[in-house]
């Protein structure tokens, strides 16, 4: 799995945006973040991970033009490429396909960009801002999404970012945890 800084060019959101080597973040400037990246696990190993870290509950997600018809597939992605956060911890776990996650950097605000394909797993920590889309030319993906209480709580729900959000005590908590894990 690999990440860079997202150059924020003009273009389209699916292709990498990726200004080569000197753009790369390493494993441990995600850690920083909060933001663990796996890759190679198989199915067992994403089991293994998610009973260890007491991740019960699950959303299967699978994105095409089969399973979601007509305009669907491209609301759906729309919709997850705004920036939002959950209230609760995330894991993704890819089954396949290629795409991105995209995190709020801090304090500098800029976007990283984490390439994901078969076998990587995602943690995102309550209160990041994340966004995500498919790579380019690939319009299939299964990933299943891993939360630690059941679908009805406010956890699974996306909050996008706006004033209320940045200024919200979820949204404090996070960065006031990465701020105290970097001394």
């Amino acid at each position: 799995m690999k990440a860079w800084i997202y150059d924020d060019l003009p273009g389209d959101k699916r292709e990498p945006h990726n200004q080569g080597d000197s753009a790369s973040v390493n494993l441990s400037h995600l850690e920083s973040l909060g933001v663990s990246v796996k890759s190679g696990i198989n199915e067992n190993g994403m089991e293994k991970i998610a009973k260890e870290s007491g991740f019960k509950y699950r959303d299967a997600s699978i994105l095409s033009h089969e399973a979601l018809p007509g305009k669907l597939f491209d609301k759906v992605l729309e919709d997850a490429y705004k920036e939002h956060m959950h209230e609760g911890e995330e894991i993704r776990y890819v089954y396949a396909g290629e795409a991105y996650w995209d995190v709020r950097d801090r304090p500098e605000s800029r976007w990283v960009r984490i390439a994901a394909s078969q076998g990587d797993l995602i943690e995102l920590p309550i209160g990041i801002y994340h966004r995500f889309t498919l790579k380019k030319g690939v319009d299939f993906a299964d990933a299943l999404a891993l939360w630690k209480r059941p679908n009805k709580d406010s956890q699974l729900k996306t909050f996008y970012r706006d004033v209320g959000t940045d200024s919200g005590k979820v949204h404090k908590d996070y960065l006031q945890s990465i701020s105290s894990a970097k001394r």
